[in-house]
């Protein structure tokens, strides 16, 4: 199924494989080009993105402070981390503390890791498939529109792509180079991603180290123990940051926010691991749930649906022809073929992230950037085997050649599906009448049977595929980099323009049953912008505590951080982590270290019995602060029946308001 030239590439000899000469004229050049496009695409419209709300409050207090930011302390006080393991928020915090906190400083680390990742994809596919393979994998990476809107915001995921994509290089030149310590450092590089985003940067594992075993030079004996040694190095990896916090007595750290008994193993392993994937408590459940809105339902149509196929379903039709393709034609190869090898790693990529994305119970649609490599990698391998059999008449022309045209016609479904706008269809368009041209070329040149093409046809035949890949998703891709993303749009930055959060799932964010919708009305609940009465009144009232006040969970902390102010945010991201405790509580107020306390509001129902008990205690022991002196007049406080409530918790026997 695949033209013939495929399986007579001769397999490079082990000691020189993976050390290819100078990039052919013009083709480092692209690859250049697209990098700065990548850059370009996702920095320099970070005027009109909002960086995400969370993730700011956490950089900005881990730039203040070495403890903060070895610990990945939400707080400027050390209270508690925040739900995640702290790895790109470290790049982000350097680079605050170098030019300053502002947006510019918080986003130049995203867009960089994006650019960076263009020619480190690149030359792994270049290694596997030549030059023409590398261009084709860096652009097809480039105008994913995925890569392109996550890089435009703070989420970690962009760093994790570029880590994995590190790793990926190893393994091959491990691999298919018979350079075996380097698949210790690929697994190196997956235990720098584990710091990045946990347990996921495990979904590359299974494609690096079968792969290993299937296609390594030596004695199965020999390749065991390498897979056994590359697991030992991922796991020393990955326990760096895991185990010095553990090894680091309670005292003496933030809490451990996302586990409910200040365990790093439970934040990492359950809360962003199992529960992900459906084992989850109640209060895991609750994030669960408000991510349930995001991906679309589970099953095997879920990265093509109408959530995530405009961010990640571009290729994917053309890449899992590729692979097919490209292992039937492999099939009588050596076990070394490093030709296959490629196909097993790529296609192993792609087939586990698929499967694991589309079972779990809830995805972030921007979880699918970690698709994009394997299959622009899987692209590329099938635009040179398409370029070959199109160029010089083989028989498989026709289906590559269909194959494309599929692409083609699938870019225009999504164009019109998602967004309807006539010059995304057009560019889809376009590109099937590219697939159609290849088309009839290919039937011609077979019934001539002629000799080789020349140089100008093989070029027009390149032109033809890549325009048949790329119109689609390119125009798309460019379309979204101008796309504004502010306030709560940046919790889950897509492509798809849209109103922010659905119901559902901002009633679930806020501890409500999903069937609550909380009026319009109430704007972004009090999680981007301080309230201003209730700023005003604590920070004309401040007089060096630890705490310029207290509030309910995470989210109602953090435009408070972000504004600079010392905030403890009670319960966590969830509200339901037990800090502080009701004695530490008591020992704060009493001693003086916080004066000022906010239960209630939109996030007042979040935490289940740990954050009621925390409610009760206060208003059991603290005054009520009339509402005059804090409220803002026309903005909302909290859905009906629960406004924000701000109590004085000054140790004195009659409450006052100060």
């Amino acid at each position: 199924m695949l033209h013939t030239s495929e399986r007579t590439t001769p397999a490079p000899a082990p000691g020189r494989a993976g050390r290819p000469g100078p990039w052919v004229s013009g083709a480092g050049a692209a690859v250049g080009g697209a990098t700065l496009l990548t850059f370009l695409l996702a920095f320099l419209a970070h005027a009109a993105v909002e960086p995400h709300y969370y993730y700011t409050a956490a950089v900005r207090s881990m730039s203040t402070d070495w403890h903060a930011f070895w610990f990945g302390a939400l707080d400027p006080a050390g209270t508690l981390t925040v739900d995640k393991a702290p790895g790109a928020l470290w790049l982000q915090a350097l680079s605050v503390r170098l030019f300053g906190f502002h947006d510019g400083a918080l986003l130049l680390p995203q867009a960089l890791a994006a650019a960076a990742t263009v020619p480190v994809l690149a030359s792994a596919v270049r290694r596997w498939k030549g030059d023409t393979a590398g261009v084709v994998a860096a652009f097809a990476f480039a105008l994913t529109p995925v890569t392109v809107v996550l890089a435009r915001v703070n989420i970690p995921d962009t760093l994790l792509v570029l880590f994995l994509v590190c790793a990926a290089r190893a393994g091959h030149l491990a691999t298919a180079g018979g350079r075996p310590r380097r698949l210790l450092v690929a697994a190196a590089w997956v235990g720098a991603a584990f710091h990045v985003k946990m347990g996921q940067a495990y979904l590359v594992l299974p494609a690096l180290l079968l792969t290993h075993l299937c296609a390594a030079p030596g004695a199965l004996a020999s390749r065991v123990r390498q897979v056994a040694a590359a697991v030992g190095v991922t796991i020393a990896a990955s326990a760096v940051w895991p185990l010095l916090v553990a090894l680091t007595p309670a005292g003496r750290r933030p809490y451990v926010d996302g586990s409910t008994h200040d365990a790093v193993g439970e934040m990492l392993l359950h809360y962003n691991g199992l529960s992900r994937l459906g084992h989850a408590d109640p209060v895991a459940a609750q994030v669960t749930g408000f991510l349930a809105d995001f991906g679309g339902p589970p099953g095997p149509g879920r990265l093509v649906g109408s959530a995530l196929g405009p961010e990640i379903g571009w290729l994917l039709p053309f890449a899992l022809f590729s692979l097919a393709a490209g292992l039937l034609a492999s099939r009588g190869a050596a076990r070394t073929d490093p030709v296959r090898a490629g196909w097993l790693l790529w296609g192993g990529w792609l087939l586990v992230h698929g499967v694991v994305f589309s079972a779990a119970a809830a995805v972030h649609t921007y979880y699918t950037a970690a698709l994009a490599p394997a299959l622009a990698a899987l692209c590329a391998g099938g635009a040179v085997g398409a370029v070959r059999a199109c160029r010089d008449g083989a028989f498989t022309a026709r289906w590559w050649a269909a194959a494309l045209a599929g692409s083609a016609v699938w870019a225009a479904v999504l164009a019109l599906r998602a967004d309807g706008r006539w010059w995304h269809a057009a560019a889809a368009v376009l590109a099937c009448g590219c697939a159609c041209a290849l088309v009839a070329a290919a039937r011609s040149r077979q019934a001539e049977r002629t000799a080789a093409p020349a140089r100008t046809s093989a070029r027009v035949v390149s032109g033809l595929v890549a325009a048949a890949l790329l119109l689609g998703p390119g125009a798309w891709t460019v379309s979204a980099s101008s796309r504004p993303l502010e306030g709560l749009t940046t919790v889950n930055p897509d492509t798809v323009p849209g109103d922010g959060l659905p119901p559902g799932a901002m009633a679930s964010l806020h501890g409500f049953p999903p069937g609550v919708r909380l009026p319009p009305e109430a704007g972004d609940m009090n999680m981007l912008e301080p309230a201003p009465g209730v700023r005003a009144f604590v920070t004309a009232r401040y007089d060096g505590e630890t705490y310029h006040l207290a509030v309910p969970t995470a989210n109602t902390a953090s435009p408070y951080l972000r504004a600079g102010l010392s905030v403890l945010p009670m319960g966590g991201f969830t509200g339901a982590a037990p800090v502080p405790a009701l004695a530490r509580l008591d020992a704060l107020t009493s001693s003086g270290e916080l004066r000022y306390v906010m239960t209630g509001g939109f996030h007042g129902a979040m935490g289940g019995p740990a954050a009621a008990e925390r409610a009760r205690w206060v208003a059991d022991h603290c005054t009520p602060v009339p509402p005059r002196l804090y409220r803002t007049p026309g903005r909302p406080s909290g859905p009906p029946g629960h406004p924000e409530t701000l109590f004085d918790c000054a140790p004195r026997p009659q409450g006052g308001t100060g």
